[in-house]
């Protein structure tokens, strides 16, 4: 099938490239467009540093001369890192600079959250305690309430095993909780989340699942998306 919607994503190059396409619907394409990720752990004054840094303009530039429908920038934590609309001000600098319509990682949590009628939600993460204190601020400031947070202070991301991603989103899960989000764009999911649905009886939702469910729904186009969890059973809603 011919792609009917190219998604530009911009992203940090240590993400998880392979999750978002296996996200990503029938028909539509997505070109990558990265920035450096700075040596050392993912603090919080790294990932500051990182979300108004221009190399996320300047990369959106070069993804929007295929001119796509959208861009998203995927990055969960320095799209969260800054507090609330922090994640709006990269959208609208993104925006800005292309004239494109942009989301980000954080941006599309939020719209997933509310799309699915959550408010309380249970969190896996792999950051550090401290970036993990910024994403509960994050989405408390927006009305949602984090029941349960679970974190592996991983210093290196991209070393948790698929297996460790699992059973993360199983142990951090608790009664109280409407969904389990599972944070970071570095982290597979895709093959995992309606099974993890399936076992915890709740939606499960991901970064990279929001990130390209929310660019979807930014190119006004509604795909059918079997087994990607119950946030692509949703119709869409006008933004």
């Amino acid at each position: 099938m011919a792609p009917t919607a190219g998604i530009c994503v911009v992203m940090p190059e240590d993400g998880n490239q392979q999750d978002l396409k296996d996200f990503t619907p029938a028909g539509f394409s997505l070109d990558f467009q990265l920035t450096p990720v700075p040596p050392g752990e993912a603090t919080v004054s790294m990932l500051w540093r990182m979300a108004e840094d221009r190399e996320i303009e300047d990369a959106a530039l070069l993804g929007a001369r295929q001119q796509p429908a959208c861009i998203s920038y995927a990055c969960t934590a320095a799209s969260f890192v800054r507090g609330k609309g922090g994640d709006e001000d990269i959208n609208r600098r993104i925006t800005a600079a292309t004239g494109i319509p942009a989301t980000s990682t954080s941006t599309s949590l939020l719209r997933a959250l509310r799309a699915l009628n959550v408010e309380r939600l249970a969190v896996a993460t792999p950051y550090l305690d401290e970036l993990n204190e910024r994403l509960d601020l994050f989405l408390e400031a927006h009305g949602f309430r984090v029941v349960s947070m679970l974190g592996l202070n991983a210093k290196v991301i991209q070393d948790v095993t698929p297996q460790e991603i699992v059973q993360l989103a199983r142990d951090c899960d608790s009664a109280d909780a409407e969904a389990v989000f599972v944070s970071c764009t570095t982290m597979k999911t895709a093959p995992y989340v309606a099974e993890l649905e399936e076992t915890l009886q709740k939606p499960v939702l991901s970064a990279n699942q929001v990130s390209i469910w929310d660019a979807v729904q930014l190119t006004g186009i509604q795909p059918a998306m079997p087994a990607r969890g119950r946030l692509f059973e949703l119709e869409a809603s006008p933004k």
